[in-house]
């Protein structure tokens, strides 16, 4: 697992065509401050909601981007100290998130530049 923790102060946005998170109806404040546009190439033209949220840091989160070998530490209690291997992930990460088509926001809320196109 490679747990990347978000950026102090990084805006994150929500995208959805339907009023709804995953439990209830968004609240009415969320809806009046939401732009309504086409914001994602992957909605292919249709108009949707985009809200923006502060970035949260994952509950007891180290100052570091971890990894974890689940098949040898399931419980995530031993994070790995191997040279170079955060810094593979993080390019992996950048590859996984251009390849899904990810909005500028994502590359900045986990402080990874969006690669050249």
């Amino acid at each position: 697992t490679y747990c990347r923790q978000p950026t102090e102060g990084a805006t994150v946005h929500q995208h959805t065509a339907m009023p709804r998170g995953f439990w209830d109806f968004l609240e009415r404040e969320d809806l009046r401050t939401a732009e309504l546009g086409v914001f994602l190439k992957q909605c292919r033209g249709i108009p949707h909601y985009r809200i923006a949220r502060s970035s949260e840091r994952h509950l007891d989160a180290p100052d570091y981007h971890p990894v974890y070998d689940l098949h040898n530490d399931p419980g995530q209690l031993a994070p790995l100290q191997e040279e170079g291997l955060e810094a593979r992930l993080a390019e992996l990460m950048r590859t996984k998130l251009a390849a899904a088509g990810a909005p500028d926001c994502q590359y900045d809320r986990v402080g990874l530049a969006r690669p050249a196109e």
